[in-house]
């Protein structure tokens, strides 16, 4: 109940469903497992042209199912199965026609990455991480981590500076100084640049050496701090191409992204890495290029 009630509210305020949120309470509602999905029929039945469905997915009830479940190969329907028996846990049937978009969080890790990086596995789904250096000293072993998952991480400098404020040659510093946190680490080079507050300007795009990656979506996590809004703001933009813009700071943004995943997957999305994205559309990434999307 408490999932529909969210549901029905998402479809609400992205105006998918004329329907008196108020009523809801009073309305009679069926219930229907059906490939996959849990089919919500709700209507006060005076009208048949009054029935409204909304379709629960498997990755949107998976947290909330209290029995025993499996995916039967033969029907795609869930049965009871054995308590002892292991459950499988399945992914979303992979779509070669997908319309990709790139998911980026800026400014970790934080004690909430760990967290994201297993949602996004869930749905076989990459992203890039912009991380700065003061949060890689302190979690360094996330960092360590994010890499061997074979998640991008890219360059955020070492103390979240904005970089119009220096020459070229600080400028330079503040991301060397966090590339080397990285290569300490890992053993490998941040190629993608994130500057912090999306600031650059001429000058320090033609002496950094690394292609500058910006957004074309701003989820506004950073301002809104709520789990709904930054849904609304993402489901309201986005399009294929579009690099979106996070910050893996706040559990909002992780409760945004357990509800975005399974909504932009069902509707032809796929979400992967900055350059996952480029290289799927043969797209270079070059240094002293600006890149806000894939096009």
């Amino acid at each position: 109940e408490e999932l529909l009630h969210d549901k029905v509210y998402l479809y609400l305020v992205t105006n998918k469903l004329d329907f008196n949120y108020e009523i809801y309470e009073y309305a009679k509602k069926s219930y229907l497992f059906k490939d996959n999905e849990l089919e919500i029929f709700i209507s006060n039945y005076d009208d048949k042209d009054s029935v409204t469905i909304i379709a629960l997915n498997y990755w949107e009830l998976k947290e909330h199912l209290n029995f025993p479940y499996k995916l039967d190969e033969n029907y795609v329907v869930m049965t009871p199965i054995n308590d002892r028996e292991e459950i499988p846990t399945t992914k979303p049937p992979e779509n070669k026609n997908k319309k990709l978009i790139a998911f980026t969080f800026d400014d970790g890790p934080s004690k909430y990455t760990l967290e994201l990086l297993n949602i996004l596995d869930e749905f076989n789904a990459k992203a890039s991480f912009f991380l700065v250096g003061y949060n890689i000293r302190i979690r360094n072993e996330i960092v360590v981590e994010m890499f061997n998952r074979g998640f991008e991480i890219g360059n955020h400098t070492i103390d979240h500076s904005r970089l119009t404020a220096f020459n070229c040659e600080k400028a330079n510093n503040k991301i060397n100084q966090n590339n080397e946190l990285f290569v300490n680490l890992t053993g490998n080079e941040m190629r993608l640049l994130r500057p912090p507050y999306g600031s650059i300007n001429k000058q320090l795009r033609e002496c950094i050496d690394h292609p500058v990656i910006l957004w074309s979506v701003d989820s506004r996590d950073w301002e809104t701090r709520n789990r709904d809004a930054v849904v609304h703001e993402v489901l309201s933009h986005v399009k294929e191409g579009d690099i979106v813009l996070f910050h893996d700071l706040y559990s909002t943004t992780i409760d945004a992204i357990k509800i975005l995943l399974p909504i932009l997957y069902a509707d032809g999305f796929k979400v992967v890495s900055v350059s996952e994205l480029f290289a799927a559309k043969n797209l270079p990434l070059e240094d002293h290029q600006i890149y806000r999307k894939a096009s």
